[in-house]
């Protein structure tokens, strides 16, 4: 509880300050995970941990300003999934290097559904929106994991230029001022 208090202070603070938050509190949740909140075979322990995590923080504590994703490790599994109402966002990770990871993106759909917009919170090879749309498989956001975007191994700068010089692509210098 007291780290859940720590978290509901920052982000109240944000909140004040008119400041969203993409919060991905259960990082890379997968049956036998890593981490202790999924240190389990089965999903219902962690379904409701993050139900409660997502009621304390939103019902008790009132925050409005985040943005739930729920951060798959790998392959998306139904039993771990709290369900559509507890969450804005919902994907996998992966570093393959078959991007766009198609058939990762056609299985976290057959988990999430169609109604939630699916990232890929992590990876280690930038995806090239050419060859994501319109359908093989449209992330609507992805994240590189640090120092894999310019370790010159992972994704070379004629990549990285392509990627973001892509129509598909909204930079930040792109976002308009929603306030």
């Amino acid at each position: 509880m007291s780290r859940l208090n720590y978290i509901a202070y920052q982000i109240g603070v944000m909140k004040t300050a008119n400041v969203p938050v993409i919060l991905a509190i259960y990082h890379e949740t997968q049956s036998n995970g890593w981490f202790w909140w999924a240190m389990t075979t089965s999903g219902t322990s962690f379904v409701n941990l993050w139900k409660y995590t997502f009621n304390y923080l939103t019902a008790t504590k009132g925050l409005t300003n985040i943005v739930w994703l729920m951060p798959f490790s790998g392959t998306p599994s139904a039993a771990f999934y709290p369900g559509k109402a507890y969450l804005d966002l919902s994907g996998p990770d992966t570093y393959a290097t078959d991007q766009p990871f198609t058939t990762l993106f056609t299985t976290a759909r057959g988990v999430i559904g169609t109604s939630v917009p699916i990232p890929l919170h992590e990876t280690g090879l930038i995806p090239s929106p050419s060859a994501m749309f319109p359908t093989a498989a449209p992330w609507v956001l992805f994240n590189i994991w640090a120092s894999y975007e310019s370790d010159g191994t992972h994704n070379t700068m004629a990549n990285i230029q392509s990627v973001y010089a892509d129509s598909h692509t909204v930079t930040r210098d792109e976002i308009p001022n929603l306030k």
